[in-house]
């Protein structure tokens, strides 16, 4: 399932699934960001933040507010998040959550929820509840950055680090 924010079209595909659940989970999601998504959405995103990062923010805000407005939609999510987790739609089988880079741990953290206990740092838990507050389109894109700058700096972090000479005084590079 999809929504075409810019043309305002709502596409539906013959799911390979029987569960109902499943179903209108995925109907509703999009139908979430038919009334919730900017038509222009990718006009708004700094040029240094991924649209994953973004799109896993809406998701969130999206889901939150669809079920919201009709709450017996949260039967759904909930079982139709169940049927995907067991179906292993997220291929979580033999991986280990912890090594997931941030924004997909973010990603099963709400979709998921308890069904994965997601582990992450205290520092991480800053971001997440960050997403959890996101109810706007303008608090999706701050926090997108937020997250976006937040593994950019432990990147140069670490690559900086990683520069340093090992404990024995030799470089690591070749």
């Amino acid at each position: 399932a999809s929504f075409d924010t810019e043309n305002r079209v709502l596409k539906l595909p013959v799911l390979n699934t029987e569960n109902e659940n499943v179903y209108n989970m995925f109907c509703a999601h999009e139908v979430g960001h038919a009334l919730q998504t900017p038509q222009f959405w990718r006009n708004d995103v700094p040029d240094d933040v991924p649209c994953d990062f973004v799109n896993v923010v809406e998701d969130v805000r999206i889901e939150k507010y669809i079920q919201t407005k009709f709450p017996g939609l949260r039967v759904d999510f909930s079982k139709g998040y169940d049927q995907l987790n067991a179906d292993n739609f997220f291929a979580l089988d033999g991986v280990d959550i912890s090594e997931m880079s941030l924004i997909d741990r973010i990603n099963l953290h709400f979709k998921l929820g308890v069904r994965a206990l997601v582990p992450f740092t205290d520092d991480e838990r800053t971001y997440v509840t960050a997403v959890d507050e996101a109810d706007s389109w303008q608090k999706v894109l701050l926090v997108s950055k937020m997250i976006s700058d937040y593994i950019n700096a432990k990147s140069d972090k670490t690559e900086h680090l990683n520069d340093l000479p090992s404990e024995s005084g030799e470089s690591d590079e070749t």
